[in-house]
């Protein structure tokens, strides 16, 4: 059966891609074309510029990630003290990320990015301590670093396309690809991570984020440009500036209240999902690689859906679609009792709204969301994010599953 999802989701990328290459190919005897060849040219510099590093940041990312849990449990630390790391990274992104956001939009969203890398690498050295308390100040540096991940990369390359006055679709294109880019790239990293991990030991894969992360610093340092947000203002008052934004432009504050309601979603559901297969009525061991390459394949479907029907369907009815289609998602887990195969259909349905929902909400904060604090806002919608990941995974042993994915059902359709 989880062959079968992977095969059927894998055509069904392929044909859509397919298609929305032919769809968005711009025909050369048009006299309508929506930008220059110059425009196009430097659009496609800048995307090939980003993206050079962006996807290798990413691959770093997605090493570490599927074997965070197997390391302390192979280090013997209890389930009590495992969670309390997990938790320590959301408050630590919850505390301290508005100031990174902040301070990045001051002195520079490159130098964010390079503090990115340093960050983590310095958290993924812990991982190598037996310490308890070093793996917990890794945690600290990585939620630090995790608000960095989700607001400088985005707002350098926001910030460097508007001052190009490149195309403002060309921004719709660049986000499609780096979603679908992160999917093949979450894939090759699993399968190295793998590799290092059965070779090396379940350290090994940080070993090799860390690798990643100095080239990543080393692309950036060496290929990217400075932009700023305001760089004469303090960090109380870029707070101040995206606070004043939010009170003036109600469409900012429903936007960072989406983001916060979905991604606490999708977070709680990275948590959920293999429980609830580990629970379910199939017969045999779940093979969680070929379900983690399904999902992974599906936010490229998801990507490519993007690309083919954002010239038809305006952004803000678009963005509402997938919202709630990811709401429907999220009910069938919760009538789907111990059924794998309904699981399966909720959750591949998700992961197709993922994949949509990263280039619709990355496009709309670029239209949206002012220059002078674009860090720092962004960072401020991660503020309710991360509570809602902490109280959730607070609340992990006291409720049943289908509690869990009623509640992300109910953040979603909010």
């Amino acid at each position: 059966m989880f062959v079968a999802f992977l095969v059927l989701s894998a055509v069904a990328c392929a044909l859509v891609q397919w298609a929305a290459r032919r769809r968005n190919t711009p025909d050369p005897s048009s006299a309508t074309a929506s930008s220059t060849p110059a425009s196009a040219h430097g659009a496609s510099y800048l995307r090939r510029q980003w993206l050079s590093a962006y996807l290798i940041i990413m691959g770093a990312d997605w090493m570490m990630g599927p074997y965070l849990y197997h390391l302390y449990d192979t280090l013997g630390l209890p389930p009590g003290r495992i969670a309390l790391l997990f938790l320590t990274g959301y408050v630590s992104s919850g505390v301290f990320g508005t100031f990174a956001g902040t301070v990045a939009d001051s002195l520079g969203r490159k130098r964010g990015c390079l503090a990115f890398c340093c960050l983590y690498i310095a958290a993924n050295l812990a991982k190598f301590a037996t310490s308890f308390p070093i793996l917990f100040l890794g945690h600290v540096l990585s939620g630090v670093g995790t608000s960095l991940l989700h607001s400088s990369f985005e707002a350098w390359m926001v910030c460097e396309h508007n001052a190009r006055k490149l195309d403002p679709a060309a921004l719709s294109e660049t986000f499609s690809m780096a979603t679908f880019a992160n999917g093949l790239v979450s894939i090759v990293a699993s399968l190295v991570a793998t590799a290092l991990s059965s070779q090396f030991g379940p350290a090994a894969p940080f070993g090799g984020s860390v690798v990643l992360l100095v080239l990543g610093f080393v692309v950036i340092f060496g290929t990217w440009g400075e932009n700023f947000g305001d760089e004469t203002a303090s960090v109380w008052s870029t707070i101040a500036l995206a606070l004043e934004a939010l009170r003036k432009d109600w469409r900012i504050l429903a936007a960072g209240t989406t983001q916060a309601l979905f991604e606490g979603s999708m977070y709680n559901f990275v948590f959920l999902w293999s429980a609830s297969l580990s629970k379910s009525d199939f017969v045999g061991e779940i093979p969680y690689g070929i379900v983690f390459a399904t999902f992974m394949v599906c936010i490229m479907l998801g990507s490519s859906l993007f690309s083919l029907v954002k010239p038809l369907v305006p952004l803000e009815y678009l963005y509402s679609g997938v919202l709630a289609i990811a709401a429907f998602s999220m009910g069938i887990a919760v009538y789907a009792g111990e059924n794998a195969l309904w699981y399966m259909v909720s959750f591949v349905l998700f992961e197709i709204c993922c994949g949509l929902y990263f280039p619709c909400s990355g496009t709309l904060r670029g239209i949206l969301v002012p220059e002078s604090c674009r860090s720092g806002m962004m960072n401020l919608f991660r503020i309710p994010l991360n509570i809602l990941v902490t109280i959730t995974l607070l609340q992990v042993d006291d409720y049943p599953t289908w509690m869990l994915f009623a509640i992300c059902t109910g953040m979603l359709a909010t």
